[in-house]
This record gives structure tokens, C-alpha cells and sequence, in this order.
């Protein structure tokens, strides 16, 4: 613990971190956990002991109140998936989650798996989830990322989960420990919040458009009670929604999506 968490001895300014994060890569610091309540609220909770000059990554084996977006449960049982938070010092956007699923996307395409990008910020294959990214801002300057993604899940364990789910053991009918997994989406997204922060969002645009889910097909996009209908054009430079409604585009910038399909 001591060796990933800060001592007295740093003494940083934020506005200092944010300009060296800028011109290099964060060094990064993992600590893994047999098991812990949520990466998410671990990392939380020790937020005033993490070194906030580092990319600090947690990972567990089990999570026993694993959540997702909107607070929702996330199916964790032991040595199955990944599960994985990040901290590090950033401004506040709105585009941190969708970083993440991007870096985790692109550990997907590399293992062979056809996932897709589905809008804010979860993975699909042939419209079944199999990763998910929330983030949150503790306050103006501490980033707290967190991904759950399936690795070894059996079609069994899948039908427990309260929407379609599938898992790499599925779609690749290889197990691969969910170790090898998380240090890879570890790797990625630290070359990607290098290119976000130098770069922008614009810089993840056409990896994102290639690889979006009902892109051009009838969507409902909820937004707290409403409900609308129209279709996907695309994403924007800055992670935001584009739908055709009677031939007028429109952008948003929340809420959640579901094909006209599976309506």
C-alpha cells in the first residue's frame, strides 16, 4: 500500500501536475485487491493518500457492491472479470468515461473481438454489453475512471445479468485471465489520456464513428422522462450525440439510447 500511495514528501501544485501531464506520459502505479467493496469507492475513500502525480490504477479479483452507471449493480463474482479504476489529476469533461471505453474498445478490436461503441460510454457485441465506464469528478481536479469488463463469464452467468451480456469467453471461446485484460486497457488508456490531453477529443472522432453501434439506424434516446425518436448520425468532436429528427440534426450531450428494434 505504502508504495503506490503518497507519503509527506510530495508536495505538488495541481496547476504543476497538469502542465507535466501534458508534456509526457503519467508514471503508472497499480495495486491490485483479492477483494474490495468497489474499486470506484476504494479509491474514494484513499483519495487524500494517492499520489496525484501518478496514473494510480486499482484492480480486484471480486467486487461485492460493484456498481455501474447510475449507480445500477455490476455483476463482479470472483476471478471472472475485469474491474478496474483509475485516479489521476485532470480538468473536469464530460469525455473521461468515453476515453476509457475506448481504450478498452481497442484492447477488444486488438484480441479479434468485433465490439462496437455504444453512446455515452458502454461496449456491445451484436448488441449485448459486454463492458461499461463511469466516471466522476471528486472535485475540480481528481478524476475517479472505473470499467467493468466481462472476460469469463459463461452464458449461464450472462442470462443472471439484468440485460444481454456476453463476455470475452464467448465471443473468443479462449480464457484469458482477466489480469492480462486490465494490464492491457492499463497500458492503453495511458497513451490515450496522453493523446486526449495534447490532442483533444476530436483526436478519438473517426476510431469511435467506425466503430459506433446503430450508427444510422432508429434510436430512442431517453432523457430523464422523454423519450425521442430519430437517427444516429454520429458522434461529434466532443462525445456528444447527433440525430436526425425529420431531417433537422440535433446534438445532446446526456442520456441514454436503445435501438427502435428492441423497442
Amino acid at each position: 500500500m505504502g508504495s503506490v500511495l503518497k507519503s509527506n514528501r510530495f508536495k505538488y501544485e495541481i496547476s504543476h501536475i497538469i502542465v507535466v501531464m501534458i508534456k509526457d506520459r503519467l508514471e503508472i502505479r497499480h495495486l491490485h485487491l483479492s477483494t474490495v467493496d468497489s474499486t470506484q469507492d476504494f479509491i474514494q475513500r484513499e483519495l487524500k493518500n494517492i499520489d496525484p502525480s501518478l496514473l494510480f490504477a486499482v484492480t480486484a479479483d471480486e467486487q461485492t457492491r460493484g456498481h455501474g452507471q447510475g449507480n445500477k449493480s455490476w455483476f463482479s463474482p470472483n476471478k471472472k472479470n475485469v474491474y478496474l479504476s483509475f485516479h489521476f489529476i485532470s480538468k473536469p469533461s464530460p469525455n473521461l468515461a468515453q476515453l476509457l471505453s475506448i481504450s478498452a474498445l481497442s484492447v477488444l478490436l486488438e484480441l479479434g473481438v468485433n465490439a462496437r461503441f455504444k453512446w455515452p460510454n458502454d461496449l456491445l457485441v451484436d448488441d449485448k454489453k459486454i463492458a461499461g465506464a463511469i466516471a466522476k469528478m471528486c472535485d475540480d481536479h481528481h478524476a475517479v475512471l472505473g470499467i467493468g469488463l466481462n472476460v469469463l463469464l459463461t452464458s449461464d452467468e450472462c442470462n443472471k445479468i439484468d440485460q444481454k451480456a456476453t463476455s470475452l469467453l464467448i465471443e473468443t471461446k479462449k480464457k484469458i485471465h482477466p489480469h492480462a485484460i486490465a494490464e492491457k486497457i492499463i497500458l492503453q488508456f495511458r497513451e490515450d489520456l496522453f493523446s486526449y490531453t495534447n490532442l483533444g477529443f476530436s483526436f478519438f472522432n473517426d476510431q469511435i464513428n467506425s466503430h459506433l453501434a446503430y450508427k444510422n439506424e432508429l434510436i430512442y434516446l431517453e432523457i430523464r422522462n422523454e423519450k425521442i425518436k430519430g437517427t444516429l448520425v454520429e458522434i461529434n468532436n466532443e462525445g456528444a450525440l447527433v440525430i436526425e429528427i425529420n431531417k433537422i440534426k440535433k446534438t445532446y450531450f446526456t442520456g441514454s439510447i436503445k435501438p427502435y428494434f428492441l423497442e
